[in-house]
Formats: structure tokens, sequence, C-alpha cells
């Protein structure tokens, strides 16, 4: 079983779930919030490919690197061509019967968590992780800084040549009785791992998505539960 709990601070398009032959659930979300360009309406074109897109034939990573170069392929004119371009994040989550493989680009951050530990998956680059690690700023003074949630990317878009060249996956997580990924802030790993029993995270989607939100202020977090 799979719940979704999108933000409902957010007007980007709802995580899209798929469910196919093999027994596999996908889940694709792309969120083009705070683009310059394109990126909200890019977002949505490509949620709406890859739905269409979706073959008999078991989705692995490769099939999905397959799907999204097709897809820039043929993204409308009208999307692809703009001065400020049309970036936007990407998170596709494939789920087996006994494991969780993701796939990330961009700004949001990716977490799994179990009934004993919160662990983060992939974290994008933030601006004040480099000025950290330079010594311009104090990592005590980290948060507090003006531009702490500023994202350098790369994300999903025209910049990355065939795009999905820079789709990044991480290993393979084996399911428990209960697993969760957490899409949405970076600092969101630290704000989970404050609870202290995690097993309680895992029982209700709806309050932790209700929890996310607090912590995100509407910034496009979204919890995604999945139950063995």
């Amino acid at each position: 079983m799979i719940v979704a709990c999108p933000s409902r601070y957010v007007g980007a398009a709802k995580p899209l779930i798929v469910r196919n032959q093999h027994g596999q659930t996908i889940l694709f979300i792309s969120d083009g919030s705070g683009s310059w360009g394109n990126g909200v309406e890019a977002a949505a074109w490509f949620r709406e490919w890859f739905a269409l897109n979706q073959n008999a034939e078991r989705v692995t990573p490769a099939t999905v690197t397959s799907t999204l170069q097709a897809g820039i392929r043929e993204l409308p004119q009208s999307i692809s061509n703009d001065a400020y371009g049309w970036s936007f994040s990407i998170v596709i989550v494939i789920i087996d019967e006994n494991m969780i493989q993701v796939g990330c680009c961009g700004g949001l951050a990716v977490t799994a968590v179990s009934d004993e530990s919160v662990c983060p998956l992939f974290m994008p680059a933030r601006l004040i992780d480099e000025l950290v690690a330079r010594g311009d700023v104090l990592e005590s003074e980290a948060e507090k800084y003006k531009f702490a949630r500023l994202i350098g990317g790369p994300f999903f878009g025209p910049d990355c040549l065939n795009g999905v060249e820079e789709l990044h996956w991480v290993a393979p997580i084996v399911r428990s009785s209960y697993a969760l990924v957490a899409v949405g802030d970076p600092a969101l790993p630290r704000y989970l791992d404050t609870f202290s029993r995690h097993d309680l995270l895992l029982t209700d989607p709806i309050a932790l998505r209700d929890a996310v939100e607090v912590f995100g202020k509407g910034s496009a977090p979204t919890a995604i539960i999945t139950q063995s």
C-alpha cells in the first residue's frame, strides 16, 4: 500500500502515482516552484508525459532515463523557448515488492524514515553549505543566514545537455515493515530526527504531512509513506 500526502499549501501538480502489471508503484514528483522561466509549466507537462508513456515493460532507472530524454525532445516550443529556461526539481520513486529506488534532481531533499532512524538520501546543493565549507559563514549561524535555503542546483532542464545526465539515483532501500520517503526542505531530516519515536511518524500519514508542512511553512514539502 502507498499513501501520498502532497502539501496543501502549494499550487504545483500533485505527485503522480502509477501502478503497473509487474506489481511496481512509481511516484513522479515535479516541482517548478520559484522558477524564473517556464519551470512550473515544464514540470506539469513532464508529469503528463511520464503518465502517458508508461508501457508494459518493467520500470528501471534506465527506462526512466529513456522516457525523460524523449520528453526533452518533445517538449513544446511554447514552453522550451523561454529566455529564462524551464528548469525544475524532480523526484522519481520506484517501489518494488522488496526495495525502493529513488532518482532525484533539483531542490527537493529526500529522506527515508524508519521506526529507528532518519536517513537523508539526497540533499540538494545549497549556497549556505558552500559558504560554510569556505569559512565565510560560521556553521552555528548558517540557518539564520539570509539566503540559507537558496538552492544551487543542478536542476532538471535545458542546461543539463541531455537533462537526465544530472538525475542522481541513490542506493536502493530494502523495504522493512514501514518505510517513508519525505520530500521537501533540505533541513527536514534534522527536524524529523527531533521526534523521540520515529515509529509514531509512520502510523498516521496525515499527521506526518501536517508536521512537515508546519516545518516547511508551505515551501513545497511532500510526505510519501509506503507500507508492506
